[in-house]
């Protein structure tokens, strides 16, 4: 775990930015840049072993003592960044609307149907990307326990009122005209795919630890289902070493920037001026303390049920209007056999809907063929939607697994658009991993 401090503003000007959450151990804090002096200088510091965020408080209180020795007042760190380790990316549209007081309820119904975890155990930051056509929105989920752990390091370490932020979520506005990017800090690394036109973070992957040549397998897996087209160019916030790796790995160009890691996370941060992407924020104006927000969500869902109740009442009455005609014609279905064949064709025309369904069971047998006989893959659940689209949810064995699965999809000549959502490691001691991806389900007769 490592925390790296860059400068914000003048009134709380560092910005702590979290390292990986991966396991116990050593967690390193790095002093932040001097705009005066320009180049960061980070300066490392090793915790004892036996610190962790098991026990934040203890970790807060020694971040506090250390930051004693060397003169650093924690009161003025005023934002602190979220790695993909810590949070989970989700992408919504929503018709185009210029009142931004709607989308809290918006985000939040969208949310609920796009992560696994209840929201009750959840905060949501979004960042909202409007178009002509549509708002393009980009969901980030943390869970509570995590920020309530962070908050009480900040309480030892006598840190106040400062923000919490995803690392993705500020980069994509502060370089949206990047495409891809690559944030590298010692061994440590973030990949994040912009959307250019909308500005909108459509993809985030927590890089493995280790040095440049340890990465380049990996990216070459993540290659086959990460949302990156090939020939592209992009930013690589890194050493030249791991950018020509990453470039190599993931079939496009990756240009290092004369801006090292730090000060682009330091200074997109500083670009921060709503509270949308404030984890913080978010939980101290959640529903139960904003009336406001509830009336506007209440609103939301209030029309959203009057329009889905009038749609069904309608077409139930409907459908008994046409069943009762049915049932007419069946009672003089003994005249003479044109009466039959009128019955027949009123039969066919009450259930419109009936050809234009989605062939379910050929899609769900041609969804089975892809997986694996040794039972390595299974889902928990799966969903088709409109246009063929495919939900799964489900657990595996290990990560290859779901890559291997993913990537035979890809191949598939029933199947296109393949897209994970997460793949991450379950907690417990039974070494599973949950994963959900999406993907797009071809009729026989589709080019």
């Amino acid at each position: 775990m490592k925390l790296k401090l860059g400068h914000n503003s003048r009134t709380k000007h560092w910005v702590m930015v979290l390292g990986k959450d991966r396991g116990r151990g050593t967690v390193t804090v790095v002093d932040g840049v001097n705009p005066s002096r320009g180049a960061a200088s980070p300066v490392v510091f090793t915790f004892a072993d036996g610190l962790s965020w098991d026990d934040p408080r203890k970790l807060g209180e020694a971040f506090a003592s250390y930051a004693r020795d060397r003169a650093l007042q924690p009161r003025h760190i005023g934002a602190i960044a979220l790695p993909g380790d810590y949070v989970a990316l989700r992408q919504a549209t929503f018709p185009p609307t210029e009142d931004r007081e709607m989308l809290p309820g918006m985000v939040e119904m969208a949310a609920d149907e796009l992560f696994a975890e209840r929201l009750e155990e959840l905060t949501l930051a979004y960042r909202a990307s409007s178009g002509p056509d549509a708002t393009r929105v980009s969901i980030f989920a943390c869970h509570r326990d995590r920020l309530e752990k962070i908050r009480e390091f900040c309480v030892a370490a006598g840190i106040e009122g400062a923000r919490v932020v995803p690392i993705a979520g500020v980069c994509a506005g502060a370089v949206a005209d990047a495409g891809t990017l690559l944030i590298q800090s010692h061994d440590e690394g973030e990949l994040i795919a912009i959307d250019k036109g909308l500005a909108a973070c459509v993809g985030m992957l927590s890089l493995p630890t280790g040095r440049a040549e340890m990465w380049e397998s990996e990216l070459r897996k993540l290659s086959l289902t990460w949302p990156i087209e090939k020939n592209q160019t992009g930013v690589a916030w890194s050493s030249p070493e791991v950018a020509q790796t990453a470039s190599r790995a993931l079939g496009i160009t990756l240009v290092p920037a004369q801006q090292d890691a730090l000060s682009l996370i330091a200074g997109a941060v500083r670009q921060v001026r709503d509270g949308s992407l404030d984890f913080a924020a978010r939980r101290r104006t959640g529903p139960s303390r904003n009336w406001k927000t509830l009336l506007r969500r209440g609103a939301v869902a209030a029309v959203l049920l009057l329009c889905v109740l009038g749609y069904f009442t309608y077409d139930w009455l409907d459908a008994r209007g046409r069943a009762s005609d049915a049932q007419r014609w069946l009672d003089s279905v003994e005249k003479d056999a044109d009466t039959v064949q009128r019955q027949q064709n009123l039969i066919d025309a009450t259930n419109p809907w009936f050809q234009t369904q989605p062939e379910h069971l050929e899609a769900l047998k041609a969804l089975t063929d892809q997986f694996p006989e040794a039972g390595s893959v299974w889902l928990t659940s799966c969903q088709m939607e409109s246009g063929g689209q495919v939900v799964m949810v489900g657990k595996a064995r290990s990560r290859s697994a779901v890559l291997s699965l993913l990537a035979d999809l890809e191949k598939s000549t029933r199947f296109d658009r393949v897209t994970p959502a997460y793949i991450r490691q379950q907690t417990g001691g039974d070494g599973l991993v949950t994963f959900a991806a999406t993907c797009r389900y071809k009729k026989a007769g589709d080019a």
